[in-house]
């Protein structure tokens, strides 16, 4: 555990001390690519975040600011620029920094949905609400919770009769996106 006298307070967590996020991210900087980082600092400022007291991303990117320069802290003020509150995991970083990447705008983190009728609602992981495109990331439990997979396709199902579309990725089309990069211009997501 470290600290440093510009850096917020360090956190307990289930007993155990950590150290300040502006020192945890230096520290992690050494050890993760930049898309890792920046899912570090989606975490630190997301609605699963356990940091107490709880920082907004305004807080994190102040903290970053005025962090004195040393240690890797150029890779952290790049990561704190490209990350987003209400992210809800990694995978979701990814895909949004993959899209940005190939040169898509920047889509909407969680967009809550709520379907006609039933008042039920449903979070899109990322979209682009003014062409009505989902994009949601499955993990493995998607196919093997059948609790998740039922809500899955209870989801898909109302967002059609909205008329969205959506596209459902995984691990592998993330390693190669190709396809998916292709299916989402097609779609007509917007360019940079």
């Amino acid at each position: 555990m470290h600290t440093t006298a510009d850096d917020h307070p360090a956190s307990r967590i289930r007993g155990v001390r950590l150290s300040a996020p502006v020192t945890m991210l230096r520290e992690l900087a050494g050890m993760l690519d930049h898309t890792q980082l920046v899912a570090c600092c989606d975490h630190l400022v997301g609605p699963a975040s356990r940091v107490r007291p709880r920082l907004s991303l305004a807080d994190l990117r102040q903290l970053v600011h005025e962090a004195t320069a040393g240690y890797r802290i150029n890779d952290v003020r790049a990561a704190v620029r490209d990350s987003r509150e209400r992210v809800e995991s990694p995978k979701e970083t990814e895909t949004r920094l993959l899209l940005r990447e190939a040169g898509f705008a920047e889509p909407v983190v969680n967009l809550t949905v709520r379907a006609p009728g039933t008042g039920e609602t449903f979070r899109l992981d990322l979209s682009y609400p003014e062409q009505r495109l989902a994009i949601e990331y499955d993990g493995f439990w998607h196919s093997t919770d059948r609790r998740r997979h039922r809500r899955d396709r209870r989801k898909d199902d109302v967002l059609h009769e909205l008329s969205w579309n959506v596209v459902r990725l995984a691990d592998a089309d993330l390693e190669s996106p190709g396809m998916f990069l292709g299916r989402i211009a097609h779609l007509g997501a917007p360019r940079t």
